[in-house]
């Protein structure tokens, strides 16, 4: 039988239950001293899926992710925060700390997305909160990564498939019974499932590894150098014009463009 082995902290996973505890500590304050103010920064961070539909123009996008900083009571903080622990630590140590930072703030948007569409099918306004999807995306990202790890749960070792397929089952069949017409029972199910379908395909579809900062810069490169390029493209055209019919043929649009590239190169060169 395998030890109790705790897993020293790794750095996204320190902040993240820093945020997680400090963020439950400053509400529960702020619910004993001003319960009226606490009540709102709640709503502001959950997941307010009646914000989302009663004003489709201005969606709250932050919630997508803040609903991981509001937690319903301390065990449920405490469940999130020592599955981060151990789950959390094992998927940053295998892609490193901005991927993991990255799997697990996916993890809670796609949690989100699949509350929001699926609450609203069962018909269903209620705020969700928590960690989970996140936590979820963690817990099925590791199993998928070491299926064969052995973990205790209760003192029984397991392997670490067996239980994220049985946190997994915890969640589908309330889901299904939802989604069937029984109601939803308080949990959102939903949310859950969609966090663990991300961590799965991250690992299975091998976009974990992808480094979305180094991949957002190469986009905003690319668009500046084709940008550049069909700047140069429009110059040489212009000039040619200018060449052939004098710059008194060109229209007040191209003289603008001529003014403006002059300007640029201008400040290129010194």
């Amino acid at each position: 039988m395998p030890g109790i082995g705790f897993p020293p902290l790794t750095p996204v996973v320190r902040v993240l239950l820093i945020a997680l505890v400090g963020s439950w500590v400053v509400l529960w304050i702020l619910a004993l001293v001003a319960p009226q103010v606490a009540a709102l920064l709640a709503t502001f961070l959950a997941l307010d899926h009646a914000s989302w539909f009663s004003a489709p123009l201005f969606l709250p996008l932050w919630q997508l992710v803040t609903v991981a900083l509001v937690h319903g009571g301390l065990w449920h903080l405490f469940g999130n925060c020592l599955m981060l622990y151990f789950f959390g630590t094992m998927v940053e140590e295998i892609v490193g700390s901005k991927r993991f930072a990255w799997l697990f703030g996916l993890g809670l948007v796609a949690a989100s997305v699949a509350s929001l569409v699926l609450m609203r099918i069962v018909g269903t306004d209620a705020p969700t909160i928590g960690a989970s999807g996140g936590v979820m995306a963690a817990v099925v990202a590791a199993a998928t990564f070491r299926p064969h790890a052995t973990v205790l749960f209760i003192f029984v070792p397991l392997p670490l498939w067996v239980l994220a397929a049985a946190y997994v089952a915890f969640d589908l069949f309330p889901a299904i019974e939802a989604l069937a017409g029984a109601g939803v029972r308080g949990v959102d199910h939903f949310a859950h499932l969609g966090g663990a379908l991300l961590g799965f395909l991250a690992v299975k579809r091998g976009f974990v590894w992808v480094d979305w900062q180094a991949r957002a810069k190469q986009v905003v490169e690319e668009r500046r150098e084709r940008s550049a390029a069909e700047d140069e493209a429009e110059l040489d055209r212009i000039l040619a014009r200018v060449g052939r019919e004098g710059i008194q043929a060109l229209s007040e649009r191209e003289r603008a463009f001529l003014k403006r590239m002059s300007e640029r190169k201008a400040r290129g060169s010194r």
